[in-house]
């Protein structure tokens, strides 16, 4: 999760340069949502010009989060890019168009669901940032059969690829 989040970071300032971001999440304990923050804060640690916003929005309904979004604008109207670091980013979306804040905020998430797909390819979302669960699921019990059947030590970090989406490269 620190890297995806540190990917994140980065293409954030590849796309948007330094600036004012904002990490939105919806649980404040969860510890995947907790290291791709950090990830994405720790990318900007050494760009004086940036500065992270840190948030938890406890309704993360479509009207919830568009309630949260008007009020964090209103007190930053120099906000250029939102980091979603879970799958429902495309719930900001709505905020976005009907303020006409798209092209002043970029928006990154996570996760090539759907609703998520289908917003990339409408230029509403500008990057996801997918960890591939099924490749991850597959090596978890992978790892656990070599340890049960073969008697070899699992190891403590287990590197997985990090697919950045885009529209142009979306499937």
């Amino acid at each position: 999760p620190f890297k995806s989040g540190y990917c994140a970071g980065k293409v954030m300032k590849l796309l948007k340069g330094s600036g004012k971001y904002a990490c939105i999440r919806m649980y404040n304990n969860a510890y995947n949502l907790l290291e791709r923050v950090r990830g994405f804060t720790d990318y900007f640690a050494q760009d004086s010009g940036s500065k992270i916003l840190d948030f938890v929005c406890d309704d993360f309904t479509e009207m919830g989060l568009y309630s949260f979004l008007k009020d964090l604008y209103t007190e930053h109207k120099d906000l250029n890019g939102i980091f979603i670091p879970h799958a429902e980013v495309q719930r900001a979306t709505p905020f976005l168009i009907n303020k006409g804040l798209k092209k002043q905020i970029t928006l990154i998430g996570f996760d090539c669901v759907p609703q998520n797909k289908q917003a990339l390819l409408e230029g509403t979302i500008d990057c996801l940032i997918g960890q591939r669960p099924e490749l991850q699921g597959e090596e978890a019990v992978r790892q656990l059969c070599n340890h049960i059947m073969f008697h070899k030590e699992i190891p403590n970090i287990i590197n997985m690829p990090i697919d950045t989406f885009f529209r142009e490269n979306i499937l």
